[in-house]
């Protein structure tokens, strides 16, 4: 993928989650009971021999799920410098507390690939 690429994916993914946060609670539930069961169903359809497009298919609703799931952890505040920023890891929802960027690492699952990073 080339920077222009990641660049733009980078923004699309900022503006969906800035959207995703002014819709009612309520709507975001359904949202949430929607995007599990699409998960399961695609899952359930392709099997466990994914295409790289299927496995990003896949890596992409469950982020939005993800999110979704834990919005109020990823609100933005008007209070200043109220915690530290922490990660959340998707694939087993441990919280990760770091010293510097160059150590995060997941103590659940020792993996940096689902870390998404929270400001609380």
């Amino acid at each position: 993928m080339s920077a222009h690429e990641t660049g733009a994916i980078t923004i699309f993914r900022s503006m969906l989650y800035e959207a995703l946060s002014k819709l009612p609670s309520g709507d975001l539930d359904v949202m949430q009971v929607s995007l599990e069961g699409q998960i399961a169903d695609l899952r359930a359809l392709w099997g466990d021999d994914l295409s790289p497009f299927q496995h990003g298919i896949l890596d992409s609703m469950e982020q939005i799920d993800f999110r979704v799931r834990h919005r109020d952890k990823f609100r933005h505040s008007d209070e200043s410098g109220r915690d530290k920023p922490y990660f959340l890891c998707r694939k087993c929802e441990t919280a990760v507390l770091f010293a510097t960027l160059d150590e995060v690492c997941c103590p659940q699952c020792n993996s940096i690939y689902w870390l998404e990073l929270v400001f609380a």
